[in-house]
């Protein structure tokens, strides 16, 4: 895994197609666990693979790309667990985006000799129900051990798990003008502080990071600027590290 960020700088006309395309499929945390099963789902959620992978390869051997739970068990395969799926299934689940689009913003790699392409990011979709209403998001990150097979790499961005919800869940949800989400990492927690903020600064030293979270922030449709900035204490330093401190303005 390089240092420089995965997902590349993506225009709000990009991530809108790609939203609408993926609320057309209908892939939720319900549709999924509609897919999978009781037990599958459950198995995913500990990091057991096989049961989903045993499900979502039954639906798309069946080829009905008509059936509603097909888009889900494409979208399912490529993106929770790894799977390769054909450019063409892709093309047909995503119209607006297709293959093309999902490789210019650094979603899938080029298809392979049979045609297939494998994803380069973890994406699944995360539920909010709260004061402000209900709300789907899809959330990008770095592909876990789950999907890869491999270590995670140092600079590895982690998506959403027990800590991070458990963060979201402890945090008051007063409304305030401004917050800080220090160490944004995917920016789970940047959208949640924009359910109850006018504007969130997520801040972390990790590019890939701030790419992520610019991502993940397009995709909800929220408006992102992104600023550089070196702490005067820290600047030296900073310039013979070649490290920056980096911040997304968000809201």
């Amino acid at each position: 895994m390089t240092a420089d960020p995965l997902i590349r700088a993506t225009a709000a006309e990009q991530a809108a197609a790609l939203r609408r395309d993926l609320e057309a499929t209908g892939w939720g945390v319900d549709s999924v666990h509609h897919l999978l099963g009781d037990a599958a789902d459950a198995a995913l959620r500990r990091e057991i693979r096989l049961p989903a992978l045993r499900a979502v390869r039954a639906v798309l051997a069946e080829g009905t790309d008509s059936a509603p739970s097909w888009s889900v068990a494409v979208l399912t395969a490529l993106f929770m667990l790894g799977e390769p799926v054909p450019a063409t299934a892709l093309d047909a689940v995503l119209p607006r985006t297709g293959v093309s689009g999902a490789r210019r913003i650094g979603l899938v790699g080029a298809p392979d000799e049979a045609g297939r392409v494998r994803a380069r990011v973890d994406l699944r979709p995360h539920e909010v129900r709260d004061d402000a209403g209900d709300v789907r998001w899809w959330i990008a990150s770095d592909l876990g051990e789950l999907a890869t097979g491999a270590p995670l790499a140092p600079d590895h961005v982690l998506g959403i798990g027990g800590a991070g919800l458990t963060l979201a869940g402890l945090t008051p949800r007063t409304p305030v003008r401004t917050a800080l989400d220090l160490g944004c990492g995917c920016g789970i927690q940047t959208l949640y502080l924009l359910r109850h903020a006018q504007h969130v600064v997520a801040t972390d030293i990790s590019a890939r990071a701030l790419a992520f979270t610019a991502f993940n922030a397009a995709l909800a449709a929220v408006a992102v600027k992104l600023a550089v900035h070196r702490l005067r204490r820290e600047q030296q330093r900073q310039r013979r590290r070649g490290h920056e401190r980096l911040f997304l303005l968000i809201g």
